[in-house]
């Protein structure tokens, strides 16, 4: 664990002189060209018709005209198509798009995203932060909240958390926390944050849902729960993993109550099933309705509303540095010859998939993408070319992805891989699973095909290039990238960062650590009167004020 100084004597020198800053986020980056969505089929004119990246859809219900309304004291939603498995940002596996839904309902982090790029953070825990270097951050929290064990919140909390997330390494919490040196306790409502060195990017960390605050009084008196423990507005009543959790509204919230008192989370493998279900009004809201279904509801305005995004994140193919086929440079430029985005994207998702036509590994929307890294051709004679010079004399590689939709992504690649001669083992898991055994410091598997999680922000990259990172599954260390990674979270100038971040994709494109694929359309589809959602491209989805308008 990573030694923290607490200081509980007032800093008083601390206070004085500094700036109180306005932390914007980063400016609208250039959408991915227009010829990615066009190559894809339909998938054109779909884009033209969703939320872009870095855009958010708000979600909200009009009252029938003339009728008297009162809201649902249950809605029941169907999340996407993984499983949440495990439930604790301090353990490995939970990271999809569920757990991070979960977390936003359970706890609060000390700052809020902003609505729009552009916007102000929004305070939280914190009411307010200053800074004058971006390594020395003074927060003022809230002196008003309670955790959902009646423990009061205040500074203890944020050190506690911070040396949990220390001492949990390949985490999310961790990779919120991870360049924090200090936590100075100045009183019970104001702390000071030290971190390692400058980063800039620090107030966008402490945003996402991985960052949220802890009790260590709950974690004491209950190992195996107490972690589930928050400030949140919903409370977690029941949960049996990879298959639902309910949550019921806090009645001591300290923020705005609840309209909803029972949310009930849940994963339908099938996909008939998702459908009747959402048909006969058995749940209210599903997130992973499947493309051929999409236009039944789309042509039933009267009864359901559906609500299209893009996914800033992409579709990863990752290669373990650590294993001696897959670590080969030959042999995974030899794969990356093979990997035809355009027939990957459809036989993933159809058109609610477009391929990827850039070399880079970024992410559709993120700040700073490099547009002139050329993508690798699809040429099987240059693959096996290739594939002569490798380390590969035969052996059968495994190629693992846990998605439902990589799964048949993964199956289509396993008839190219045969193209060259290379014998394909497919291994499918839950994303637990698949997390399980691509960990940066115990990597087992050779090839793995994953959603990769990245936001508007450049410095969500970190997440797969940094040593040591939770979502790092490639095992992939550049000590240049490194160097050029924290010269980066200091420099404040964008066109010095966007520069910086541009050799940062070239030299990780060269390496071929990963290849993107293909970029997913995602949607949520509700019945009509579902309101209070707060749908974001990076998957940070907010439905803390969900509600459903019904009749009397």
């Amino acid at each position: 664990m990573k030694k923290f100084k607490k200081i509980t004597a007032l800093i008083m020198a601390a206070l004085m002189g500094l700036t109180i800053l306005a932390a914007c986020g980063p400016s609208p980056a250039a959408p991915g060209d227009e010829g990615a969505a066009e190559a894809g089929g339909g998938t054109a004119s779909l884009l033209d018709e969703v939320a872009q990246p870095g855009e958010v859809t708000i979600v909200e219900a009009t009252p029938p005209v003339g009728e008297n309304v009162r809201f649902a004291e249950e809605i029941d939603i169907i999340y996407d198509m993984n499983i949440i498995a495990v439930l604790n940002a301090f353990l490995p596996g939970s990271t999809a798009p569920p757990h991070r839904m979960a977390f936003t309902l359970m706890y609060d982090t000390l700052i809020d995203p902003p609505l729009n790029l552009g916007d102000d953070w929004l305070p939280r825990l914190a009411t307010s932060w200053e800074t004058e270097d971006y390594q020395h951050f003074i927060f003022t929290l809230r002196d008003d909240v309670y955790f959902q064990n009646g423990e009061k919140f205040n500074a203890e909390d944020v050190f506690f958390t911070v040396a949990m997330a220390h001492d949990n390494p390949g985490t999310m919490s961790h990779t919120s926390w991870r360049g924090v040196n200090m936590v100075n306790i100045i009183n019970d409502y104001k702390i000071e944050i030290v971190l390692e060195a400058v980063d800039v990017d620090f107030l966008h960390l402490l945003s996402l849902p991985g960052a949220h605050l802890i009790n260590r009084v709950a974690v004491d008196a209950d190992p195996e729960r107490g972690w589930w423990v928050g400030t949140g507005s919903y409370i977690i009543t029941e949960f049996h993993a990879s298959d639902f959790l309910v949550l019921e509204a806090n009645p001591n919230y300290w923020g705005e109550a609840p309209r909803t008192q029972r949310l009930i989370l849940r994963h339908v493998p099938e996909a008939s099933a998702r459908t009747i279900m959402l048909q006969n009004d058995q749940v209210q809201v599903c997130f992973s309705i499947t493309p051929a279904d999409k236009p039944m509801f789309q042509n039933d305005p009267e009864n359901f509303s559906v609500f299209p995004w893009v996914l800033t994140s992409p579709n990863f193919l990752t290669f373990n540095f650590n294993d001696p086929i897959t670590g080969c440079w030959y042999f995974r430029r030899a794969v990356a010859h093979i990997v035809d985005p355009v027939t990957v994207a459809r036989a993933a998702n159809g058109d609610w998939a477009f391929p990827w036509e850039h070399g880079t590994i970024w992410g559709f929307g993120t700040e700073f993408m490099n547009y002139d890294i050329p993508l690798v051709p699809y040429d099987p004679d240059l693959a096996r070319s290739y594939l002569e010079r490798s380390v590969w004399n035969g052996e059968t590689v495994d190629l693992h992805a846990a998605h439902v939709n990589n799964i048949r992504a993964i199956e289509f690649l396993q008839e190219e891989f045969r193209r060259i001669g290379v014998p394909i083992n497919i291994i499918t898991s839950d994303v637990a699973g698949l997390a399980s055994v691509a960990t940066y410091h115990n990597n087992t598997s050779q090839m793995v095909l994953h959603v990769g999680t990245l936001t508007d922000n450049a410095s969500s990259i970190r997440n797969f290039l940094l040593p040591g990172s939770a979502t790092n599954r490639s095992s992939y260390n550049n000590p240049r990238i490194l160097e050029l990674l924290n010269l980066a979270s200091a420099t404040g100038d964008r066109a010095e960062r966007e520069a910086i971040y541009h050799e940062i994709q070239w030299i990780a494109s060269d390496d071929l650590a990963y290849i993107c694929v293909y970029m997913m359309m995602q949607a949520a589809v509700t019945v009509n009167g579902v309101g209070g959602m707060i749908l974001r491209s990076d998957n940070n989805n907010d439905i803390r004020g969900i509600y459903r308008i019904i009749q009397d």
